[in-house]
């Protein structure tokens, strides 16, 4: 359970983020049949808190991708929720050294790239929603690739942890020039 400091935080970050998602979706969606696909990407711990939260503000009729890390248990029963759900080996393991998480980045990406690639072919997403864990980084570049190679039209949004009071993650430094929305919980980021 979220503790109640969270909650307001992260339901202000998705009543920011609503009108863009919205107004994203209703574009997407009367160009293509059926609901509008919102992929997201579950980390471990608190990630999955963040996202499971701002996931309450989608609309009803939105369908739900989810990607999770390959290792991560609580994660992957909670994607499991949803009809679509994929794992995703990890950029970088807790703990990694920066030299070694390279050759493991490199793999995720590639492994993440042809398997967002075969979706994107046969149903695009119309926005990615991620909240900053490692993994998001490959996925971020993985749709953004696609939009490029395949012409989709598929909108990065990131919502920056919660926890990241004083200065972004590494993952929001990457993703940020790429993203289509940036968003931080608290002002001293903005």
């Amino acid at each position: 359970q979220p503790s109640q400091e969270i909650t307001p935080m992260m339901n202000y970050a998705a009543a920011v983020l609503l009108p863009f998602i919205l107004i994203r979706l209703r574009r997407r969606s009367s160009s293509s049949p059926g609901p509008p696909l919102v992929s997201i990407f579950y980390g471990s711990g608190g990630h999955t808190t963040e996202m499971r939260i701002l996931l309450r503000h989608l609309p009803s009729h939105v369908s739900v991708q989810a990607f999770f890390g390959e290792d991560d248990k609580r994660s992957r029963e909670i994607a499991a929720l949803h009809k679509l759900n994929h794992a995703l080996p990890r950029a970088r393991r807790v703990k990694q050294s920066y030299a070694t998480s390279i050759f493991t980045t490199l793999y995720s990406f590639v492994y993440t790239f042809i398997l967002v690639l075969s979706l994107q072919l046969s149903c695009p997403s119309a926005l990615l929603l991620i909240n900053g864990p490692g993994t998001s980084l490959v996925l971020a570049f993985s749709f953004k690739l696609c939009n490029l190679l395949l012409g989709t039209k598929t909108r990065v949004v990131m919502v920056e942890s919660w926890c990241r009071v004083t200065g972004l993650s590494l993952t929001g430094k990457l993703v940020k020039p790429i993203a289509d929305k940036f968003c931080v919980q608290w002002e001293e980021l903005a």
